[in-house]
């Protein structure tokens, strides 16, 4: 009896997961003590900035998918720091763009490599973390754009004082709809923002129930995994015995 033992790894660069979950955690780190700090948008964008290029990364083992992720990736990265010097709407909607693209793009990847995998390891560990934020940066960068072209799409959002930027839209702060979009993804729903306009509550229903889907599927996906696996350790274990002890027969 042979079990298959396709590992995350064999079809992804070596430790693209973690890299990716260091940089995701580094954003989580600088978005909300970057308010208290002068070059406030400097660092945010050097944290979006490093997970631009891990995602990147993360597709780089295969020529057309790397190709793939860099075209949507420079604009991306030319859009979000064009606009610290140009403060127009177009660039700010260019890198949401393509950012969003990208997001979709490497997510969708990273879960079809999670569901073909026959064993756990960190590696699956991390990835599952790593699809599950993403999930929710991507829902940011959407809530982002809608504000952006309707700036009525949302209530609750503060205005921004000390770093005000026409480009987002009523001078509201992007970190908010960062925030927003965890809190919406994890049905937490404390009602400091709430959605105004028609798409944003579609797309906060869509995120709630994405959220709520991808936790009980992949719990159930790893579950199962990590019985079958258990399984396979256990049969290979009673071959080995039973190898042993033909063995010793034969000796005998």
């Amino acid at each position: 009896m042979s079990y298959s033992t396709i590992s995350i790894r064999d079809s992804l660069p070596k430790f693209s997961y973690e890299g990716l979950l260091i940089c995701l955690v580094v954003l989580f780190a600088l978005i909300p003590i970057s308010e208290h700090l002068v070059f406030t948008q400097v660092i945010v964008k050097s944290g979006f900035t490093l997970v631009l290029l891990a995602s990147v990364y993360m597709v780089s083992n295969k020529p057309l998918h790397a190709l793939f992720a860099i075209l949507l990736a420079t604009p991306a990265l030319v859009g979000h720091w064009l606009e610290l010097f140009v403060h127009l709407a177009i660039p700010h909607l260019v890198q949401l763009s393509f950012s969003m693209a990208l997001q979709t793009y490497v997510t969708v990847i990273m879960l079809l490599n999670l569901f073909r995998v026959q064993t756990i390891d960190r590696s699956s560990l991390f990835g599952a973390i790593c699809i599950y934020i993403m999930i929710g940066l991507f829902f940011s960068s959407c809530y982002a754009l809608i504000q952006t072209i309707n700036h009525e799409s949302f209530v609750g959002l503060q205005q921004m004082v000390a770093h005000s930027d026409a480009t987002y839209g009523a001078d509201t702060s992007p970190h908010q709809l960062f925030y927003f979009s965890f809190v919406t993804l994890t049905t937490l729903g404390y009602g400091q923002i709430a959605p105004q306009s028609v798409l944003a509550s579609a797309l906060c229903s869509a995120e709630a129930l994405i959220g709520q889907f991808y936790m009980t599927i992949l719990v159930a996906r790893l579950v199962s995994l990590y019985v079958s696996s258990s399984q396979a350790t256990v049969v290979k274990q009673e071959e080995k015995k039973l190898e042993r002890k033909l063995d010793k027969d034969k000796e005998t």
